[in-house]
């Protein structure tokens, strides 16, 4: 993090800081041990791969062009992790240590500014790196024959070159320059005066990241493409590869809105704690509209008619529309007026006033809430049948109790929202921005409770259908298919997610005093989970779910052929 314009150093080159002692030691130390759980084990993973490729793996490492280049990148994550692990990090989060540490670093110091050069370098380099995964996986999905010939030992060298050098492009002004000190957090971290006044580092760092995202948005979405139309070409391996590089292109994504942010948004630095927790919720919010995209494509299209035999994968489909949609209310609407500061003064004056479109959005969101309870009553209630009468089946779901089973799911959650459609919609503040409220015209149905009723209904539903589901799974395990089994597992895990969120809104209802910051990012995890997590664990657990989903069948329209083949 640095400023724009940093006070300057005194005469004698020295540059004191006053460390902030408000922050309560106690909880920073708590950030940084929470930070640990996931630092340190990246750093034992990235060590144990680079011990693998230099020992025991390394001639047929050196043959891997991908393997190659993940290596370099192992290499740049190992020593960026270090550095922050057990310099970075500390110095910000553990407040006793500003004290001891300032006045050294107060004076010009080699050590201290190789260590900040260094970070800079690794960050930029961690650019690079992923243009070249993103171009190998690339070249791999669209010519699998030529790849080796592409991808040569001289080229490589060459890749491996351009990834140590090309970094130097963000560092150049900070090698020349004075670095400082600022205070963050009870700790400091490190700033810098300018020797070069044009060449800003974040700006430099931006720079590097949209060539980057360029780069691999445009190379994920070719081998997104080919990997899906042409599934024969790549082998299993190469297939594996090209999906992680995929992953990685999603997280880069988040890294490059967060350096935009940096470079261009000065208020979002005052506020970079909140705009930090958006940025690690949409991690996992925009892969989860993504899978239930993907889920709604392969359902309205490739699987339509099979589909529409299943009961289950007809309740689930409406489960995921009610996903999809309440994650992009939470993903574009709800969250960043909540978690990004800097939009609260811009839209409180406008929505103030009544607005046709907040009541909307606002009464389409607790609708959905309360549709996901529905959803869970009947997916519960179809695996206990599946477990306990699994010849007949078929016979109890037929399509007529099926389409009035989703006629349920649309029109029951009017029962929470009824009071919210005819009541005045306003707004409140929370963390740094706002989110909605309202003033009831109807005293007694209050929202909290309305939707707690339909959740305590559901949970009740969940138990009694997954204890007997789990019953018949335990004594009875050879009357329910393997298939079928999975999808019942599947259906338990979703069932303890929901009894989290039921107890959320138990807690919303009866105690006033509860409901604070940590209750209220409580309550949205639960819905996260049950938005995210019913996809990924059935993906986990079903291997049929998994090749309905993936699998892409090519079609060739011939004119006087009645063969059809769809993409």
């Amino acid at each position: 993090m640095v400023l724009a314009h940093p006070p300057l150093p005194s005469k004698n080159g020295s540059f004191f800081i006053e460390c902030d002692s408000s922050y309560d030691t106690f909880r920073e130390v708590g950030k940084y041990v929470l930070q640990l759980m996931y630092l340190v084990p990246g750093i034992w993973l990235h060590s144990r791969i680079l011990l693998s490729r230099f020992g025991i793996e390394r001639d047929d490492f050196r043959n891997n062009s991908f393997g190659v280049i993940f290596m370099v990148n192992s290499v740049v994550s190992l020593l960026e992790l270090l550095i922050h692990t057990f310099i970075y990090r500390p110095s910000i989060f553990i407040p006793p240590l500003c004290p001891i540490f300032t006045p050294i670093l107060a004076y010009p110091s080699i050590i201290w500014k190789f260590i900040m050069i260094l970070q800079n370098h690794l960050k930029a380099a961690k650019s690079m790196t992923q243009i070249f995964m993103s171009f190998n996986r690339m070249t791999c999905a669209l010519w699998p024959i030529e790849y080796n010939s592409i991808w040569t030992n001289n080229r490589v060298k060459s890749v491996v070159f351009l990834i140590i050098v090309m970094p130097v492009g963000t560092t150049f002004n900070l090698i020349l320059s004075r670095i400082t000190l600022q205070p963050i957090y009870g700790g400091f971290i490190t700033n810098y005066v300018r020797t070069i006044s044009w060449a800003s580092l974040p700006f430099q760092h931006l720079v590097f990241i949209i060539t980057a995202l360029s780069s691999t948005v445009i190379c994920t979405s070719i081998a997104i493409y080919a990997l899906l139309m042409l599934p024969n070409r790549v082998k299993g391996a190469e297939r594996s590869l090209c999906i992680a590089a995929i992953i990685f292109s999603i997280g880069f994504i988040g890294a490059a809105g967060a350096q935009a942010a940096i470079a261009f948004c000065p208020l979002c630095l005052d506020s970079s704690y909140e705009v930090g927790k958006y940025v690690l919720q949409l991690l996992y919010l925009l892969p989860g509209i993504l899978l239930h995209a993907r889920i709604l494509l392969s359902r309205f299209g490739i699987d339509r008619d099979d589909s529409r035999s299943n009961s289950f994968g007809v309740i689930f489909m409406v489960n995921s529309i009610v996903s999809i949609l309440e994650l992009l209310i939470h993903t574009f609407i709800y969250r960043p007026l909540i978690f990004i500061p800097p939009l609260c003064p811009i839209f409180t004056p406008i929505l103030a006033y009544p607005s046709f479109i907040w009541k909307f959005i606002m009464v389409l969101q607790n609708h959905l809430k309360a549709a996901k309870s529905m959803t869970q009553i009947f997916m519960s209630s179809n695996r206990m049948t599946c477990a306990l009468w699994p010849i007949k089946y078929d016979s109890i779901w037929t399509k007529n109790r099926v389409k009035l089973v989703v006629f349920l799911i649309i029109v029951l959650p009017v029962g929470a929202t009824f009071n919210l459609i005819v009541s005045r919609i306003t707004i409140q503040p929370i963390y740094g921005g706002f989110t909605n409220n309202y003033i009831r015209t109807i005293p007694w149905a209050s929202l909290p409770f309305q939707h707690f009723i339909i959740i305590i209904i559901a949970l009740s539903f969940t138990i009694i259908c997954t204890s007997i589901a789990v019953y018949a799974l335990l004594m009875l395990p050879n009357r329910v298919k393997g298939a079928e089994r999975s999808l019942c597992i599947a259906a338990i895990i979703f069932s303890i997610g929901f009894i989290g969120a039921a107890g959320a809104q138990a807690a919303i209802v009866f105690c006033t005093s509860c409901f604070g910051d940590l209750l209220f990012m409580f309550h949205f995890w639960c819905i996260d989970f049950l938005d995210i997590c019913q996809p990924v664990v059935t993906l986990f657990l079903s291997k049929e779910f998994r090749r309905n989903i993936f699998r892409s069948k090519v079609v060739v329209l011939q004119s006087g052929s009645n063969h059809l083949v769809v993409l």
